[in-house]
């Protein structure tokens, strides 16, 4: 019994963290680019799509700078 709810608290942990970034990342990526009509759930079909399709494991990760990137001119 106590077993079952360990796992029931970590499961519940883990996907209340992957629901919380997913929307965070959606809020972001809609601010960042002034609201496209995209919803959430076709964002997430994307994002999903993405991350099953990484082709740039090897890149490395580049993080996006607004105000550096906005003076400098570069994307």
């Amino acid at each position: 019994m106590v077993h079952t709810q360990v796992v029931d608290r970590i499961f519940t942990t883990i996907y209340g963290i992957c629901l919380i970034d997913s929307y965070l990342a959606y809020k972001f990526e809609m601010e960042a680019i002034h609201n496209s009509p995209d919803d959430l759930k076709t964002y997430l079909g994307k994002l999903a799509y993405q991350l099953i399709h990484y082709n740039f494991l090897g890149q490395g990760m580049g993080m996006r700078n607004e105000h550096s990137d906005s003076q400098s001119g570069q994307v």
